[in-house]
């Protein structure tokens, strides 16, 4: 290993390119967090220079650059690969060209500057290779990039590249360069000076040249990007290609079709609950999954190397391109089957410690019967217990050794994991049976203990099962959770003697009362302010007149003269017993 300083005209003279292999990520940096702190540097540098050009030794530390190749003199004409480092390396070669293209516009005056950018950014046209045009970059990037970078760099049309960083970096340098040069007219041959001083020789990387005895794969997995941390799938992507490689194989082939696909899909790049990444997210489940064993989100890269330990990375990169897409399935899947309502339910519910069974689920090929009743198992022991107020600890180390118990199940898959949930006797692992789940919804305060998207898929699924004694049941989007008696009772709705108990006063009963499932329903977005905390025969008027659901005639139905205690648990009892129907214990499903 070797390490010195250097600036650009140290790296980019002479016939010399940097290659970003395949396994590096794409280019991240974006104009708030990294170039406006950069051009900031920058343009301190150059002032410091052209207020005093002949004793100014101001320079500006751009952080490591790593580097692979037999030579150790970056600058060779042989090719270097860059290991770590590549975010800045891209960015410097960005603002350069922006800054040949700029100093170009000025005409003859500052020809001598411009000529000079031009070497730091392309290669002499004898030294290109005839077959393989892009050898002219002194820097070429990953795939990704290619296309953007050779339209940004090759001064030609960016149309199809807006979204691109590239081209917007590239973009963003050379408006930075033009106000630096309009800024002072007079004096713009020493600005300019200044500018070029800077940007070529006062801009300084440590560069780490690595021979062929070191492990760029171990160094690259303690480094990060300016700013950016590297996501496990970073790590994870590199580990499989470096690895092909030491087995023969093609990181290309490998890149290509199975790594590539999801890079190029934008879903995996949105950001979800946990603070992931989709594809971090996805890799921490696909690793539970494989491992059988509890991954910390935190750990997902170490966890991921011990697993991967003995197998082929082909095998490893193959499997999480396939589970992928059916891990993508649970998100997107739309279609009218009783699958898809289980998963659009199990989606609402968010139901984290459960997606590793769900994932091995359908990566394991279960037939619909099968699946459907396994989802509806993993389904009724959530809901019975979230109604309940069982919360998951404990969970996240019993479910992934189901999955190992799944595996080695001589039974169907179904009966096994329904035997495997109702075998779980501790409070934390427990089934509730009919008596205390029928009880929490008569009595405990559901709109207090259960989320918004929790509880509402818990009316909705009622809705939906009233609608099978109905007729047609289709809510409308838009679905808002409303009392029916209003929480603000004390104008309108009188409190009765008989429900004072040696437990609770009439008032405290009744405070509890209003927040369980039969005070609830659903309604339009909005409707809940029309009605406000009205009487009973202006709020059921309403409830009937606009987009009234099932739900809500159940309980308009039931009573006639007003909506009392009484009225509240009927209907609790009632829905409790459609819930029990939905959701039934093991020995039902």
């Amino acid at each position: 290993m070797d390490a010195n300083a250097r600036n650009a005209d140290d790296l980019f003279n002479g016939k010399s390119q940097y290659l970003i292999p395949v396994f590096q990520r794409p280019y991240v940096w974006e104009q708030r967090r990294q170039w406006e702190p950069l051009w900031a540097d920058v343009e301190e540098l150059a002032n410091a220079i052209f207020e005093a050009p002949d004793t100014s030794d101001a320079q500006h530390f751009l952080g490591a650059i790593v580097l692979q190749n037999k030579s150790l003199v970056p600058g060779d004409s042989v090719p270097w690969f860059v290991i770590d480092g590549q975010q800045r390396l891209l960015t410097l070669q960005l603002l350069l060209d922006a800054s040949k293209i700029e100093y170009s516009s000025r005409g003859a005056k500052l020809t001598r500057d411009a000529q000079r950018f031009r070497r730091l950014v392309e290669n002499n046209e004898e030294e290109v290779d005839p077959n393989n045009p892009d050898t002219a970059f002194k820097v070429w990037p990953t795939f990704s990039d290619q296309a953007a970078f050779r339209a940004a760099m090759g001064n030609a049309s960016t149309d199809l590249y807006q979204d691109s960083r590239i081209v917007q970096a590239h973009d963003f340098f050379r408006q930075q360069v033009r106000e630096y040069l309009a800024r002072d007219s007079e004096n713009i041959i020493p600005r300019a000076d200044a500018l070029s001083t800077a940007l070529r020789r006062r801009l300084m990387a440590v560069v780490i040249g690595l021979d062929g005895r070191d492990n760029p794969n171990l160094i690259f997995e303690t480094l990060n990007a300016r700013g950016t941390p590297l996501l496990a799938w970073d790590l994870i992507k590199n580990y499989l290609l470096f690895e092909e490689q030491r087995f023969g194989g093609s990181p290309e082939a490998l890149h290509s079709t199975h790594l590539q696909p999801l890079e190029q899909d934008s879903w995996w790049s949105t950001t979800p609950k946990k603070g992931m990444q989709d594809i971090d997210l996805f890799l921490y489940y696909w690793l539970i999954m494989r491992s059988q064993s509890k991954v910390l989100a935190s750990d997902i890269y170490r966890d991921f190397r011990r697993y991967a330990a003995d197998k082929r990375p082909t095998e490893i990169a193959k499997d999480i391109r396939e589970s992928a897409g059916k891990y993508q399935s649970i998100f997107t899947i739309t279609d009218d089957t009783a699958v898809s309502e289980h998963l659009v339910r199990w989606r609402s519910l968010d139901i984290g410690v459960s997606t590793p069974i769900i994932l091995w689920l359908l990566t394991h090929h279960v037939n619909d019967h099968a699946l459907t009743r396994s989802l509806h198992a993993l389904e009724s022991f959530f809901v019975r217990r979230m109604v309940c107020g069982i919360g998951v600890a404990g969970l996240n180390s019993w479910f992934p050794r189901l999955i190992e118990q799944l595996e080695n199940a001589k039974t169907d898959t179904d009966e096994t994991l329904i035997g495997l949930l109702a075998g779980g006797t501790t409070h934390t692992r427990r089934w509730p049976d009919d008596d205390e789940f029928s009880k929490a919804l008569l009595f405990e305060p559901a709109y207090q203990t259960l989320s918004g998207p929790r509880l509402r898929t818990v009316l909705l699924a009622l809705e939906y099962q009233i609608g099978a004694g109905y007729g047609a049941a289709t809510p409308k989007p838009n679905l808002t959770i409303e009392h029916i008696m209003p929480q603000h009772w004390g104008k309108h709705y009188p409190l009765s003697d008989a429900m004072a108990s040696d437990d609770e006063t009439p008032r405290q009963h009744r405070e509890r009362l209003i927040h369980t499932v039969g005070n609830l329903t659903l309604s339009q977005a909005g409707l809940g302010a029309k009605m406000g905390d009205g009487p009973w025969s202006e709020k059921s008027e309403l409830l009937e007149q606009f987009g009234m659901l099932l739900l809500t005639k159940d309980a308009l139905d039931h009573v006639s003269d007003g909506w009392t205690d009484e009225d509240i648990e009927s209907r609790s009892r009632r829905l409790a017993d459609i819930a029990l129907e939905i959701w039934p214990p093991p020995d039902k499903i």
